[in-house]
């Protein structure tokens, strides 16, 4: 009986670095059954790579058993951070941590220089090839019209600001309560909307905005 049924031992096939196709017919060849035990993200190896095998090559196991395999998988692919008005020492520091390749265009702008202003893939899209282009400002001396704040918020007139050069200063038509005046709506500004400005970080602009209270 025990030479009828008795199997004699083979020793494990090796097929770590190898395909999955083709580990699971040299596998097959050798009347073991190939089961994948686990995926790992791995950017750096093809898809389907076989990284690790239990038992291990030239282990001596029985026909008709199993041999468990880790493979490989593509990490998923990053999607675009938000660097609308980041500057170039963030960007660089994210870029880096997220394995991001970045290129680099400066073009005239009224953002601060050396922040970005323009960026591809937007936000929240998937990076391609894990490379994203930025577009900084180079800075701009030119005049610029400025916009109209009228029936806006304080808020959205500072939010519509962030990072330029001008600094706010609110009055009230009419003697008010203590309150916070970001609710506060503007029925006047001046420099009047339309005015030719230059922005310039040395030396702000004075923005002066007649606002009413809103309780």
């Amino acid at each position: 009986m025990r030479l009828m049924y008795h199997a004699d031992e083979l020793p494990t096939p090796s097929v770590t670095g190898m395909q999955l196709p083709d580990a699971f017919t040299l596998l097959s060849n050798h009347n073991l059954y190939p089961r994948v035990l686990r995926e790992i993200e791995d950017s750096d190896i093809p898809s389907g790579t076989i990284l690790s095998q239990t038992p291990a090559p030239s282990t001596y196991i029985k026909p008709q058993q199993s041999v468990f395999l880790v493979i490989s998988k593509p990490a998923p692919a990053p999607r675009a951070p938000n660097w609308i008005n980041a500057s170039k020492k963030t960007i660089l520091s994210q870029a880096q941590a997220r394995n991001i390749r970045v290129k680099l265009h400066y073009l005239p702008s009224i953002y601060p220089s050396d922040h970005c202003f323009a960026q591809h893939p937007t936000p929240n899209n998937i990076v391609t090839d894990s490379t994203m282009v930025v577009y900084l400002s180079a800075g701009n001396e030119k005049p610029v019209l400025l916009p109209n704040f009228k029936q806006l918020t304080v808020r959205e007139a500072r939010e519509h600001l962030a990072n330029q050069p001008i600094a706010i200063h609110t009055t009230h038509t009419s003697p008010t309560y203590a309150h916070d005046c970001e609710d506060c709506i503007i029925i006047d500004q001046r420099p009047l909307a339309g005015s030719l400005i230059t922005l310039d970080e040395t030396k702000p602009l004075q923005l002066n905005l007649q606002v009413i209270y809103q309780p």
